[in-house]
């Protein structure tokens, strides 16, 4: 069984490596390690991941339900023409856990990401556990989420093929990320970097269509009487799992060249993007139409029916199915390596270690589609969105546990890691538990 431990370094020291057991560990595992913030990140052999192609993934990964199912959504049900500040209250929230994430990112160079963060600060096999679990449920429940939205899109547009009668489309897409995936980096590099670029230029045509007609008289009330400001912050919580995603450039860290220089840079960049661009869409959707007269489910496609822009909403319709799909791509992506990983560090069967001759995790990648596609296609999306945002939020809390604790030194040190190893746990079961899944009287009925 193959295991390996990062050690955190002082901050003096030139950096702790990673001391790997057993007769053969992974040369990806083994270099791993916590270094003093300025030292040199390097570049790694083998490396094939630049800032641009981590920023397109950040964005794939990001935009796509905020702009196209949540913007109208909280702006016809939560906050109306203030929907703009959920949506910018939503970014922020994601934009200050990546400064946790940014700065661990810059000091470890490991696959994982905050599984990564947790062993290399020391936090315990607990708290590594339960990294482990909620980076299992967002990547693979974010993917299959995403999939059951693009499905439900498809059908309701009703294209007329006889085979969706039949097969699944959420875990047909599942399963078509999956091979892309099995295909090697080169073909998931230019399938998300052509993919990115397509929805970029869908969304600024949107918003310059509904930006065309709009009208000032659409925003007034800004803030409606009957939502108020706990309208804007239930929007602003539901905006929330429209940016989630951007983390999972930190799982590639070992395939990026000069990681601790480029993976905080892509972190931020492309938060940035992607907030900008929703926020942007938000704010000419409630210009251009009035709020209350939204399709919750359609979001643009209702509001250019409703402007007779019949041409705009075929465009926003088939362009929507055609780049939905590189978000749940870009969900899937880190999954593999993440359950790598895992079995290199005995939480997970040995064989799911193994690599291919290009370096790649094919059994791990093919088991973590496997599993996603099953819960495409059985569990619905509610389910799938509120267990998500629970396992999220438990990351964002680890990273920033994790960052507190690498500041530290000495005995305060051990003192925060005994403390912080037993709240980490103890956060996500009460975050599962109060998903309102479980919560409500519809989930507790028979």
């Amino acid at each position: 069984m193959l295991r390996a431990h990062v050690m955190l370094a002082p901050r003096a020291a030139p950096g702790a490596a990673l001391l790997p057991r057993g007769p053969r560990p992974s040369p990806r595992r083994r270099r791993a390690d916590l270094v003093p913030r300025g030292a040199d990140g390097g570049e790694r052999r083998g490396a094939r991941y630049g800032l641009a192609d981590l920023v397109a993934l950040s964005v794939a990964s990001t935009v796509g339900s905020g702009v196209f199912s949540l913007a109208g959504r909280v702006a016809s049900q939560e906050a109306g023409p203030a929907v703009v500040l959920s949506l910018g209250i939503g970014a922020m929230g994601c934009l200050l856990s990546a400064t946790a994430y940014a700065e661990l990112a810059s000091r470890v160079v490991a696959a994982g990401s905050v599984y990564a963060y947790a062993q290399a600060t020391g936090l315990g096999r607990s708290a590594m556990a339960v990294a482990a679990l909620c980076l299992i449920v967002e990547y693979s429940w974010s993917c299959a989420a995403v999939s059951v939205d693009w499905s439900g899109k498809l059908l309701r547009a009703d294209f007329g093929l006889p085979f969706l009668q039949v097969l699944d489309p959420a875990v047909l897409l599942v399963l078509f990320c999956t091979g892309l995936l099995i295909n090697g980096t080169k073909a998931s590099r230019l399938f998300t970097n052509v993919s990115t670029v397509a929805k970029v230029g869908l969304i600024l045509f949107l918003i310059a269509t509904a930006l065309m007609a709009f009208d000032a008289k659409n925003l007034q009330p800004f803030i409606p009487e009957e939502y108020g400001i706990s309208g804007i912050l239930r929007g602003a919580i539901d905006s929330f799992f429209g940016f989630l995603g951007f983390d999972a450039v930190c799982a590639l860290a070992l395939d990026t060249k000069d990681a601790r220089r480029v993976v905080p840079n892509a972190l931020f960049l492309g938060l940035f993007v992607s907030g900008g661009l929703t926020c942007l869409a938000g704010f000419a959707l409630v210009s251009a139409v009035p709020a209350s007269r939204l399709d919750p489910a359609a979001g643009f496609v209702s509001a250019f029916e409703i402007l007779g822009n019949d041409f705009a909403a075929a465009v926003v319709t088939v362009g929507e199915l055609l780049v939905l799909p590189v978000v749940a791509f870009g969900c899937l992506l880190p999954l593999g390596r993440l359950l790598c990983c895992l079995a290199e560090d005995g939480f997970l069967p040995a064989p799911l270690a193994r690599r291919d001759a290009s370096d790649e995790p094919l059994l791990a990648t093919l088991l973590g589609g496997a599993a996603t596609a099953i819960c495409a296609g059985l569990v619905p999306f509610e389910d799938l969105n509120d267990i998500c945002s629970a396992a999220v939020l438990s990351c964002f809390i680890l990273a920033s546990v994790s960052a507190v604790v690498s500041r530290q030194e000495g005995a305060l040190q051990e003192q925060l890691r005994g403390l912080l190893a037993v709240f980490v746990p103890c956060t996500f079961f009460c975050l599962l538990l109060l998903s309102p899944r479980w919560t409500t009287d519809t989930a507790l009925a028979p």
